[in-house]
């Protein structure tokens, strides 16, 4: 492969990439959900289990899961009527 191609097919991916997955969006783990919903990690998994809180999502090409901050926002402005997701 040309240098040239590798270049456009670098800069494709990276595109690819930000259009998919924002950089500004931050991901949160389960004990930074807990944290801010003061609430245990099992009571969690219990609104989980139930389907009052939305599933974990797994960050692309890894293991590791959680939630868009913005998708914890958007749950608590929704159920608690506050913006911003500040209980």
């Amino acid at each position: 492969m040309c240098e040239i191609s590798a270049v456009l097919f670098c800069f494709h991916a990276i595109t690819l990439h930000l259009w998919r997955y924002p950089m500004r969006e931050t991901f949160l783990r389960t004990q930074q959900v807990c944290d801010r919903l003061n609430i245990s990690a099992t009571t969690l998994w219990r609104w989980r289990k139930a389907g009052h809180f939305p599933d974990a999502k797994s960050l692309p090409g890894s293991s590791i899961q959680g939630w868009a901050e913005s998708t914890v926002d958007n749950w608590i402005s929704q159920n608690f009527g506050v913006k911003g997701g500040e209980l």
